[in-house]
């Protein structure tokens, strides 16, 4: 049940969110200002996606990919869903 709410709940929204940061990092940059931070944001987000996808599906490691991509679920409780 996990697996399948990751891939067709939580990874969607992590894709769009992973859009909507990439936009922000462009435009920053376009108006001449340091986005280090955003970028730094995008890397991360990139990161966590690539491993959400990679992950096994009964994987605690899931659960905390997971809430950290979406921000949405804490590890709390996402420990209670695994």
């Amino acid at each position: 049940m996990t697996s399948t709410m990751a891939k067709t709940i939580i990874l969607p929204v992590a894709l769009r969110y992973q859009g909507e940061v990439a936009e922000d990092v462009n435009a920053v940059k376009a108006a001449g200002v340091d986005n280090a931070a955003q970028m730094e944001l995008l890397k991360t987000l990139t990161s966590t996606i690539s491993e959400l996808q990679k992950a096994s599906p009964r994987s605690t490691r899931l659960c905390i990919i997971t809430a950290t991509a979406t921000r949405s679920v804490t590890p709390s409780t996402c420990a209670i869903m695994c």
